[in-house]
Order: C-alpha cells, then structure tokens, then sequence
C-alpha cells in the first residue's frame, strides 16, 4: 500500500512540473505580443523625490526593442538641476508598462526633453 501512495505522490509531483512549465510557457506566449507592441512607445511619470520648492522629477521611458518576454527600455530620470540619470537597454516586465501613474507620451516629446537634458549637460561641462 505504501508504494502505490509513494508512486501517486510522485506522479502528483511530476504533473505539477509539468503543469508548472506549461504555465510558463501560457504566459510567454501571452506577453510576447504586448512586448512587441510596447517597441517605440514613451512614457513618463512623476519621480517620488521632492526638491527644491517641493518640485518632484519625471522619469521619462521609451521601449526600445524586445528581450525574450521583457522588454529593453531606455530610461531619464531629471530629479532636480543637479540630479540627472541615463540608462539604456535595461530589461523591464511588460507587466511595469499597466501602472497607471505612466502617462503616454509622443517620441517627439520624448526626443524633446532628451536634447535639453543633453543640452544642460554639455552646458555643465563647460563650466
């Protein structure tokens, strides 16, 4: 009688893997087309730091490819005139892109607020 609770309880262990891995492979094939269609997007939305006069910062996003079910995300990030951060093709959840506090943004905005960024920097450099 032991055998057959021990030989079920690995069955039962083998098919929940196996669920498990199918599970996976739903939600690959669920957020492959919402990546793709997120490539070429902007987004911005308010940072939480506060500075000077109680101004918060903006993180600006664009989606700018796709890296299995993640994308790839080119972020900004101005949190007052002395605090400025740039990254590229760091990996984000699809799943990031649903929070309602992003606000969409056209690229030309985007592209925009990117050179005056570039241009308080150089202008920082000079000094």
């Amino acid at each position: 009688m032991s055998d057959i609770i021990k030989n079920l309880k690995e069955l039962c262990e083998q098919h929940e893997l196996h669920l498990h891995k199918l599970h996976q492979k739903i939600r690959i094939l669920d957020t492959i087309p919402k990546a793709k269609a997120l490539v070429g997007k902007c987004f911005k939305y308010k940072s939480g730091f506060v500075f000077g006069g109680g101004n918060r910062g903006w993180f600006y996003k664009r989606v700018v490819g796709i890296s299995g079910e993640r994308v790839l995300v080119d972020t900004f990030t101005i949190d007052g005139p002395d605090k400025i951060e740039i990254t590229f093709d760091v990996t984000e959840y699809v799943d990031h892109f649903n929070h309602t506090g992003l606000i969409p943004i056209t690229q030309k905005t985007y592209l925009r607020v990117y050179k005056q960024v570039l241009k308080h920097l150089a202008f920082r450099a000079k000094k």
